[in-house]
């Protein structure tokens, strides 16, 4: 759901083996992704993304009469500045 700022990976020897650019069918095919429930609504929050059945949780400003300060609340809202939601 991010855009890259550029395809090339630096790798950090240091923190992980291997890392490559994949098709997403072939992603969701590793075992580690299929058997991880957490990783598994990951991808089919993104999937639905892609096919603009999504548009993820945005940010509101609140104030709460218990302690008077600002919060952000997250939820899930159709912006109408984002191309990417079928809201639109």
């Amino acid at each position: 759901m991010l855009k890259p700022l550029s395809t090339q990976i630096n790798v950090d020897d240091h923190e992980i083996q291997a890392a490559k650019w994949m098709p997403l069918v072939d992603f969701v095919e590793q075992p580690l992704i299929k058997e991880d429930g957490l990783f598994r609504k990951i991808i089919d929050i993104c999937i639905a993304r892609l096919g603009k059945h999504y548009c993820g949780l945005l940010p509101h400003q609140v104030v709460s009469k218990f302690d008077g300060g600002p919060s952000c609340l997250y939820y899930n809202a159709v912006s109408s500045q984002d191309e990417n939601c079928a809201g639109n």
